[in-house]
């Protein structure tokens, strides 16, 4: 019987600054998915046991990094790095789990040397537990686009190829996993659709929406996602001490881009129950 070694992310994180070629500070977004794919390689190889905690959120999986000593994250004006501390210079890996550690980590690099960031985050959402995830990624991919080649402001884009995006995220939403957010989709929908119709409304305008529906159901799906680790832990990470509290406020946010919300306290079940066919019949539609 091979014995396995454990290894956690302050094991790992040592080699990865070690084999990368540049000295400069990782950004965030490409910290968190290099360990996610050195977790994933780790994990194949019988003489190891990867204990890395990760979660899924918002734009992809997040190493829980708060809890290390060696790494700092600092803020520049361009967004987070993360630096390793002056202290984080070796590992107590036995030699035979450091070499396999050190293939794993320089395999990767050479991946994401060749792909980039958004190459490697194509293939990490090939993993991703459900359809909507990727569907996200590819509107969020269009509203990039969008704002590269204008700005947040701008009212020219694409409204029919935006609504197609739209409908296929909403068509493939995980209800049974996820039921508790199903009525905040279907009005987000209907706010996104009126907003396409608008000839006025920007691209900023259906961002500010879509990110907050997105923000709510990222919450749950971090803590439902949670991988060697607890879900406390994961809400610890992202900062969030009363989950409750903290999506109310979200729901709240939707209600209040719906500009009907406010004259309009309550829906009759049979009021919901006709939004709900109106959003089918528009997909169907569309």
């Amino acid at each position: 019987m091979v014995t396995s070694e454990s290894v956690n992310l302050d094991d790992i994180v040592p080699v990865l600054y070690q084999e990368r070629s540049y000295s400069t500070p990782l950004r965030t977004k490409a910290f968190h998915k290099l360990i996610y794919f050195i977790h994933k390689e780790l994990s194949a190889e019988p003489e190891i046991e990867s204990n890395i905690g990760l979660f899924w959120y918002k734009y992809g999986t997040c190493a829980r990094t708060s809890q290390s000593p060696l790494l700092e994250v600092v803020e520049t004006g361009g967004g987070h790095e993360i630096k390793l501390n002056e202290s984080g210079v070796s590992t107590d890996l036995s030699t035979s789990a450091e070499w396999t550690v050190r293939d794993v980590v320089t395999g990767v690099l050479e991946r994401y040397y060749e792909r980039g960031l958004e190459g490697i985050t194509d293939l990490q959402y090939e993993d991703a537990p459900y359809q909507l995830q990727r569907n996200y990624r590819q509107l969020d991919k269009r509203i990039g686009s969008i704002k590269s080649s204008g700005d947040v402001n701008t009212t020219e884009f694409d409204r029919v190829g935006f609504r197609r995006l739209l409908n296929d995220f909403v068509q493939v939403y995980p209800t049974e996993a996820f039921p508790e957010h199903e009525n905040e989709l279907y009005h987000c929908y209907s706010i996104l659709s009126e907003r396409i119709d608008n000839p006025e409304a920007t691209i900023g305008h259906l961002e500010r929406v879509l990110d907050t529906f997105w923000s709510l159901f990222c919450v749950d799906l971090a803590e439902s996602t949670a991988t060697n680790t607890s879900s406390m832990s994961v809400l610890s990470d992202l900062g969030i001490d009363e989950p409750h509290e903290a999506k109310e406020e979200l729901r709240e946010q939707i209600h209040e881009y719906d500009e009907d919300y406010l004259t309009v306290k309550e829906t009759s079940e049979v009021a919901d129950e006709a939004a709900e066919a109106v959003m089918v019949s528009r997909l169907r539609a569309d």
